[in-house]
């Protein structure tokens, strides 16, 4: 096959893995699309691999987060999938010299080795640099098929290494060297594995303990062509009018949930904040977890979830510990200033927050308090922010984010997937909270009820079942990330140990 013709190949494929994502949500094209990079990449050069895997990488990013664009302009939207591209790049030249090695010459061996590579990859991709950047992986494409009861015993990324070792499993069967009897096997393999297995997972519930009521409340954004006189406190305006709104509903509630930046300043250090966030407080007579930025740290700020207590008084607050390189603080800024003009709209960079995700609430109907897990926006796509809380004793999870800089693009849905994958992940029930959409309750099993319309005023109330104890993969996830490591490195040593093989 031409080298063109398999860069175009790749390409495709990439964009092909992208539809298995919102908004197009074809999440059966995943393993297909993986097995056919395994056509491609199979057997070939490690310089091969490099440029099929950067290809396929740089194809599948550029339009998986093409929404960068509406947020950081052309320049950076255009070098983004390039440098994530990369990390395929390694994949495609880790698996192109264990396929041509004599550790490759088993055709089960390279199965398995593409399965691993690719998580070793999807791993490090998520750690490094800046915090790692884990949006895009497989295992956000399964989250409403069978294959993600995978999540309850390993996380997201036994999701992602199950669609990976089916892909592989599919692309060995296309490949003519597995037999007539080798090749519908292997196939057949692949789809027990992905889909009909899932259901043989035994998922159990947790226990519940209690009950509250909570209100959800996106009280959206200011519309920006002029129309509406826009000021620091606009959005909380916004999220207090809606707080009334619900409240005229007559909900016995026992906690209400505002997004990430539904006040522009910390109530703690600005008096009408504090003044217009109290009178909410009181009006509900329930705290209030509330989105802010502190500015008190002299090296940057923080972006924090301030819980305020139904007489006004700040209880405490937890503040994010994974801020988004380029859009919450900006590395390299003097060059990076020179590729986009948008690096103004961060003049002050986010530091990252020390404490672990969980807060505790006053909950007055139970007498007790109730501890929040809590992830800020991105840090929904990091496995770790809210198994550690749930470990620490988090009752429920709450993502409060803000997503206005993205449009209508599908960035929130993306997202909302990530959160479904969190509460199937820890067993807990999960409330998705944004300023202006998508928020969204979801159940352990992933399940989601009161979607709300993007760039809308909306609010409910839940009913929350508070849930207590661990699921396998709290207690694995961590040991997975590391295992997908140290396995690929392994890999690669045996590969470059053992030579060439007979398949070259």
């Amino acid at each position: 096959m031409p080298v063109l013709l398999r860069l175009l190949g790749s390409a495709a494929l990439g964009v092909a893995l992208s539809a298995a994502f919102d908004p197009l949500d074809w999440w059966f094209v995943a393993p297909l699309a993986l097995a056919g990079l395994w056509v491609v990449l199979d057997g070939r050069t490690v310089r091969g691999g490099l440029g099929y895997g950067w290809t396929f990488g740089i194809a599948f990013m550029g339009s998986h987060v093409w929404w960068v664009y509406l947020s950081a302009g052309l320049a950076p939207a255009l070098v983004l999938p390039v440098i994530l591209g990369a990390f395929y790049a390694l994949f495609g030249a880790a698996f192109a010299l264990v396929s041509r090695s004599r550790l490759g010459d088993r055709l089960l061996t390279r199965v398995a080795a593409f399965a691993i590579l690719w998580m070793g990859g999807e791993t490090f991709r998520g750690m490094w640099p800046y915090g790692g950047f884990p949006w895009g992986r497989v295992a956000f494409s399964q989250v409403d098929v069978p294959t993600v009861d995978y999540a309850w015993l390993g996380g997201a990324s036994l999701v992602s290494f199950v669609v990976a070792l089916a892909g592989a499993l599919i692309g060995a069967a296309i490949k003519s060297e597995a037999g007539i009897i080798g090749r519908p096997a292997m196939a057949l393999s692949a789809l027990v594995l992905w889909l009909v297995v899932p259901f043989a997972i035994p998922v159990t519930s947790l226990e519940r303990t209690d009950t509250i009521t909570v209100g959800v409340v996106q009280g959206n954004v200011p519309v920006r062509d002029g129309s509406e006189s826009i000021t620091a406190y606009t959005t909380l305006q916004k999220h207090a009018d809606e707080t009334y709104r619900l409240l005229e509903q007559g909900d016995d509630l026992d906690l209400i949930v505002w997004p990430e930046d539904s006040a522009d300043w910390d109530p703690r250090a600005d008096a009408r904040t504090a003044e217009i966030v109290g009178d909410v407080a009181a009006a509900a007579g329930v705290p209030i977890l509330v989105g802010t930025t502190d500015f008190t740290p002299e090296e940057g700020r923080l972006n924090t979830s301030l819980l305020i207590d139904a007489d006004g008084t700040p209880l405490g607050g937890y503040s994010k510990q994974r801020p988004v390189p380029f859009g919450e603080f900006v590395p390299l800024r003097d060059w990076v200033t020179r590729l986009s003009d948008q690096v103004g709209r961060v003049p002050v960079d986010m530091i990252a927050g020390t404490e672990p995700a969980a807060l505790d609430a006053p909950i007055a109907s139970l007498e007790r308090d109730v501890t929040l897990g809590i992830a800020i926006c991105f840090e929904v796509s990091y496995d770790d922010i809210l198994t550690e809380a749930a470990s620490l004793g988090a009752e429920m999870l709450v993502v409060p984010t803000n997503n206005e800089l993205f449009g209508y693009s599908a960035e929130s849905t993306q997202q909302l997937a990530m959160t479904k994958m969190r509460a199937i992940e820890t067993g807990r029930y999960a409330i998705q909270v944004a300023t202006m959409g998508v928020s969204a309750f979801v159940t352990p099993q992933g399940v989601v009820s009161h979607e709300t319309e993007l760039y809308t005023a909306d609010s409910f109330a839940v009913e929350v079942p508070l849930v207590t104890g661990d699921t396998p993969a709290m207690q694995v996830s961590e040991a997975l990330t590391w295992l997908w490591l140290l396995l690929s490195g392994a890999m690669i040593v045996g590969a470059l140990l053992r030579g060439r093989g007979e398949r070259e």
